[in-house]
């Protein structure tokens, strides 16, 4: 199965192309079905800016740079490319699927359910430890270790863990799918095991629309 817009997405930004569906885990191919789902209400600009990819949700348009390039030596540019306009449309599915009040600017883009201010923070605590717990995982790796990937996980988790309000679910499904890119086997390496499991936590409250983000318990090793 292709899922032929997201495609041609990806290929406009310069990202590597997905595995068909019978190549990857069927978690992942559930995210895809639901970032798939959004392309057409939103407008995509290709932007000479330097920067991978950005959200406007006021107009609900991503602009990209199909040449970005993140100079980094352990990140693979065209497999960041397709996470991050991965990660930019997982935004615009919390904007929409995830219950709060009707607040504009950062609310709009919290990662869990909230009706009052006040569970904002315990929740936002808890997706820190929840991320605290995955870099841990990520440093005992023995399939991640003395490869790039380690340290781009471990870039990826501490971006999240400075705005983990914000940055929770996107950032879990663009590990996701970079280490599919990767060939990393989701079921051998523990930290794709976990990033799973607390994607999966994630997914069933967005669907839902209602519940707080609870601890995952770390896969034994």
């Amino acid at each position: 199965m292709r899922r032929l817009e997201l495609d041609r997405v990806i290929a406009d930004v310069g990202g590597s192309r997905l595995p068909d569906d019978s190549e990857m885990p069927d978690h992942l191919c559930s995210l895809l079905d639901e970032c798939a789902g959004l392309i057409s209400s939103i407008t995509f600009t290709p932007k000479d800016d330097r920067q991978a990819d950005r959200l406007w949700l006021g107009t609900m348009e991503i602009t990209y740079d199909p040449k970005y390039s993140y100079d980094k030596p352990y990140t693979v540019d065209d497999a960041f490319r397709t996470s991050c306009i991965l990660h930019e449309l997982m935004h615009v599915s919390v904007n929409k699927k995830y219950s709060r009040p009707p607040e504009e600017g950062d609310a709009e883009l919290v990662n869990f359910n909230f009706s009052t201010d006040d569970q904002v923070g315990g929740q936002s605590e808890m997706a820190r430890q929840n991320l605290g717990r995955l870099l841990n995982v990520v440093d005992s790796d023995r399939i991640l270790a003395k490869t790039p990937l380690l340290d781009h996980f471990r870039t990826r988790i501490e971006y999240s863990l400075g705005y983990s309000m914000c940055e929770y679910d996107t950032v879990l499904l663009d590990l996701l799918s970079y280490a599919r890119l990767q060939e990393v086997d989701a079921d051998s390496s523990r930290t794709c095991v976990y990033v799973t499991m607390l994607s999966e936590e994630c997914e069933k409250r967005r669907i839902e629309g209602f519940g707080e983000i609870r601890l995952v318990d770390v896969p034994k090793s």
